[in-house]
């Protein structure tokens, strides 16, 4: 598809392909807005537009438009310019008071958003009315193609927004740790209740602690806090990422006859919800391949699907498993009545890091 601006008339016409898209007629000179501002580029124009070489779009060009991103939703608002030589982006990232359910205000964290991204080189503004606030992210786009450059900032945000949230989250309260967890969508509901789970093994354990999780546009965050010793939350930790490693472990030892009545219980209480976690991911596995696959496909790919370590592919920050000295180590560990080896979850977590990195 061959893409043409052209100025004739005092009009700037876009063009596809010899087929008129759009005529832009030019505007008073009042310093306003820019020669050729419009309201009239909408989305599929606008990809258009944005999927030229920046030293191709005259200058003078100006409009903004709802922005979809699907990497992050909350990039949704774009406002467009080319005033010298460079193309303008100012890109909005947007959150609503209403929907607003972090341990922190808005306002703070907007503050400190916006100071993570000065910090790595954009110029920032914060934007604020009735329903909503938004971080107005600016920069400048001199060659290449310009969507390349608005969704490697998208990138950038995203990382920075993720990264913020937990950050602050910890700041707020010395004995809480938060995991955030980006689960395929058909399997967020499933894996989410294996989370909150959590709080009950821990009770097991003789420790009490609150345990929630919030799914925020495709985000699964897992808060953790002990409410009366403190001191345990490294040791909560360990514990949470050898919980995430059970439903991995080859098998689950028998009872012991031997074993106490609180070790049975312990047992039986982590079997039932690894059981259960693990059956209802099979489930859903065989829902999803039977929409896709034949049954003779579907056979011959359960295998595989089985070995898939979602709980922990989901997890951002993977690395982080080799800190805390100890929370997992390549010798046997003893949790209670259970002994296993979790090599391969270090493994799997060393995995996952290089495929994120």
């Amino acid at each position: 598809m061959t893409i043409k601006f052209i100025e004739k008339n005092e009009h700037l016409k876009i063009e596809q392909d010899g087929k008129e898209l759009l005529s832009i007629p030019c505007q008073s000179s009042d310093g306003s807005v820019l020669k050729y501002y419009t309201e009239d580029v909408d989305k599929e124009l606008s990809l258009i537009i944005c999927n030229s070489p920046a030293g191709d779009i005259p200058k003078g060009l100006e409009y903004s438009w709802e922005f979809e991103s699907k990497e992050f939703p909350n990039a949704n608002w774009l406002a467009f310019k080319k005033e010298n030589e460079s193309v303008q982006v100012k890109l909005s990232i947007t959150f609503s008071w209403e929907e607003w359910n972090q341990p922190f205000t808005i306002q703070e964290f907007l503050e400190c958003y916006k100071n993570e991204m000065s910090n790595i080189g954009f110029k920032t503004e914060i934007n604020k009315e009735e329903g909503w606030a938004s971080l107005d992210i600016i920069f400048f786009v001199l060659d290449g193609i310009v969507l390349h450059r608005i969704d490697e900032v998208i990138h950038e945000a995203k990382k920075e927004y993720q990264s913020l949230v937990v950050k602050l989250a910890r700041a707020g309260s010395e004995n809480i740790f938060v995991k955030v967890f980006n689960f395929p969508k058909e399997y967020e509901s499933i894996c989410t209740q294996y989370l909150v789970w959590f709080g009950e093994f821990l009770l097991n354990l003789g420790i009490n602690a609150d345990v929630s999780a919030e799914n925020n546009r495709h985000q699964t965050s897992l808060i953790v806090s002990p409410k009366e010793a403190p001191e345990l939350l490294i040791k909560i930790e360990q514990l949470f990422y050898q919980y995430l490693s059970l439903p991995y472990i080859e098998y689950l030892p028998a009872q012991a006859v031997s074993a106490s009545v609180e070790d049975k219980y312990l047992l039986q209480m982590l079997f039932s919800q690894v059981e259960n976690f693990k059956n209802q991911i099979q489930m859903k596995d065989a829902i999803i391949e039977m929409k896709e696959l034949s049954i003779a496909s579907l056979k011959d790919n359960l295998h595989e699907k089985e070995k898939k370590i979602l709980l922990i592919q989901s997890m951002k920050n993977a690395k982080d498993i080799e800190m805390f000295g100890g929370a997992i180590s390549l010798g046997e560990i003893k949790l209670g009545p259970l002994k296993f080896d979790p090599k391969k979850l270090l493994d799997a977590f060393k995995a996952s890091s290089l495929d994120e990195a």
